[in-house]
C-alpha cells in the first residue's frame, strides 16, 4: 500500500494504526523528535519493521522518508557505516509486528507528552 503523498510502502500491519500514521506525517514535516538508533545485544543496530526516517544525528534524511525500511537500512549502513544485521527475507513474524507495534506507540506517546508538558510550562508561567 502506498500513500499518495510520498509513494513510500506503508506495512499492511501498521496502515491503520494511529500512532504509525502520526509518525509518518510529523517525521516528514519535522515536528518528531527521533530517539538515536540502539543496538541488540549482537551490536547491530536496531531498525523496527516500518522505519522510514533516518535517525542518525543530523542526517538529512531524518525528514525526508525512505520509500521502504529496506532502503532505510541501505542507507544506514552505507552512509553512516552502522551495522544493521540480516534483513527478514521471509515473512515478518509476530514477535517483530508487536516489537514495531511498540515502538510507534512509545515514541508517539513520549512526543505527546513532551508537547503536553511544554504547553504546560507556558500556562504555568502565565500564572500569577
Amino acid at each position: 500500500m502506498t500513500s499518495s503523498r510520498d509513494r513510500s510502502t506503508i506495512p499492511l500491519f501498521l496502515s491503520q494504526r494511529p500512532e504509525y500514521l502520526a509518525y509518518r506525517y510529523r517525521g516528514a514535516e519535522g515536528s518528531l523528535t527521533l530517539p538515536a538508533y540502539k543496538k541488540e545485544s549482537a551490536g547491530c543496530t536496531i531498525i523496527y519493521y516500518g522505519e522510514i526516517f533516518c535517525r542518525f544525528p543530523g542526517c538529512k534524511r531524518g525528514r525526508k522518508g525512505f520509500p521502504s525500511t529496506s532502503a532505510l537500512r541501505s542507507h544506514v549502513t552505507n552512509q553512516h557505516n552502522m551495522i544493521t544485521g540480516p534483513q527478514n527475507s521471509g515473512s515478518i513474524t509476530e514477535k517483530m509486528k508487536e516489537e514495531a507495534k511498540a515502538w510507534y506507540c512509545g515514541l508517539v506517546a513520549t512526543h505527546d507528552t513532551d508537547m503536553e508538558g511544554e504547553g504546560n510550562e507556558d500556562k504555568d508561567r502565565s500564572d500569577p
